[in-house]
């Protein structure tokens, strides 16, 4: 089975892969599918990677520091689109056992006028799901 981290490079991001991590662990070392939509910086600017890095090499760096961990890693991107259509194609196409994503806080009008991917994702999705935020709250 796989575990699937939806991926984006911030606080966030990085907290779901390490919970990525424990579920991939605490299953049996699953593989995880990684997926990540690297937007079109002309379009829609991407989250600002916190490590500093391109969106591209955040992404790389990840899926080797969970390979290190002894992890059998598939990195799935795309450079545009619907983040929750993505998600969900690859989620249909690899039967996942559960999916991790990152949370970050928003008020409650933020929410409303700007959407939430976490929400359609957890909305939209018929596999379990571990929801998690970065230690800093952000």
């Amino acid at each position: 089975m796989t575990v699937l981290l939806a991926y984006t490079p911030t606080s966030a991001g990085l907290a779901a892969a390490r919970a990525a991590v424990e579920e991939a662990k605490r299953r049996g070392s699953e593989d995880v599918t990684i997926v990540s939509v690297l937007r079109d910086r002309a379009a829609t600017p991407p989250p600002a990677p916190v490590s500093g890095v391109s969106a591209e090499q955040d992404l790389d760096a990840v899926a080797e520091d969970l390979v290190r961990q002894g992890l059998k890693v598939n990195v799935e991107h795309e450079s545009s689109g619907d983040v929750v259509e993505y998600v969900k194609a690859v989620a249909e196409r690899v039967k996942p056992s559960v999916v991790v994503i990152g949370l970050r806080r928003r008020t409650a009008v933020g929410k409303l006028l700007l959407g939430s991917t976490a929400q359609r994702l957890l909305l939209e999705l018929d596999y379990p799901i571990v929801a998690v935020k970065a230690p800093d709250g952000t």
